[in-house]
C-alpha cells in the first residue's frame, strides 16, 4: 500500500508547480508511481486540464487539481469494492 503525507508549503501561493514540486508537497511519491497518475490525468476528461504539457521535458501540474484526482480515485475503489 503506498503511503503518501501531504506536506503543506508555508506561505505558498503557487496553484501550479512541476513534478519535483509535486513530490515535494507529498512526501512518500515516487516519480514513476507520479508518471502512471499523471498518465491517468490526461486520459480523463475531467482533470485533463490539470496537466500541461509545454515542452517536450516540461510539465505543469495543479496541486489542487491532483489534489482532486487522488479523491476521486480513492471515492472510484471505495465504489467498485463495494
Amino acid at each position: 500500500m503506498l503511503k503518501l503525507k501531504y506536506v503543506p508549503v508555508e506561505n505558498c501561493k503557487a496553484e501550479w508547480g512541476d513534478k519535483m514540486a509535486l513530490m515535494k508537497r507529498f512526501e512518500g511519491l515516487k516519480l514513476k508511481t507520479l508518471n502512471n497518475l499523471l498518465t491517468e490525468m490526461r486520459m480523463n476528461p475531467q482533470f485533463k486540464d490539470y496537466v500541461i504539457n509545454s515542452g517536450h521535458r516540461t510539465v505543469w501540474i495543479n496541486f489542487e487539481g491532483f489534489l482532486n484526482f487522488l479523491r476521486y480515485r480513492q471515492n472510484k475503489r471505495f465504489k467498485e469494492v463495494g
